[in-house]
């Protein structure tokens, strides 16, 4: 168990407070740190006896999708550049099914636990994006990491859950995570 949520093994009128989490989304990044937030989610989903919904949402600054490996003066260089341009979609193609068979996966996963759980896949600005997906689907609870930014890095990358935090229609969970370099 990565936390305790055995306090929440409640019985009788504490567990009916509980069941205000009938649907869970999951904001399930890109990183080891997706597998991670899933399993919290899948705890909390078990125990409270409510739906999961995991989401992935892609956008331009990926932190671990393909990077295009191109400068500016390959305009100058139309058939270096096409070369370039095509790996850089395979690589895009590839990811995106990657990510998919990942989510199909952890999907798996949380049906054979007994949880009913879906996915989805989207793109866009990451915090908007999950606010927006949590309120079409009703969502009770969401459940996110956080990068750990701070500073100038937030500033200019921008935080998903600073954004969801401060825009979500529902309760929110933001799992404080190690950063992947320590």
């Amino acid at each position: 168990m990565l936390c305790s949520y055995q306090s929440l093994r409640l019985k009788g009128a504490k567990r009916r407070r509980l069941s205000m989490y009938k649907k869970i989304l999951a904001a399930i990044e890109n990183s080891p740190r997706g597998d991670q937030i899933f399993a919290h989610a899948l705890e909390l989903a078990e125990i409270t006896k409510s739906e999961l919904k995991l989401v992935n949402v892609l956008s331009q600054e990926e932190e671990y999708g393909p990077v295009f490996q191109g400068i500016s003066t390959l305009d100058y260089y139309p058939a270096l550049y096409d070369d370039l341009m095509q790996k850089y979609r395979k690589a895009w193609e590839d990811f995106l099914l990657n990510t998919r068979n990942r989510l199909e996966n952890l999907t798996n996963q949380g049906q054979l636990r007994g949880v009913p759980t879906t996915y989805s896949q989207n793109y866009g600005s990451p915090g908007r994006t999950i606010c927006e997906v949590a309120q079409d689907w009703e969502a009770g609870l969401i459940v996110m990491g956080h990068r750990g930014l701070k500073g100038i890095s937030e500033l200019i990358q921008g935080s998903a859950s600073n954004y969801v935090m401060h825009n979500a229609k529902c309760s929110v969970l933001i799992l404080k995570l190690p950063s992947l370099e320590e």
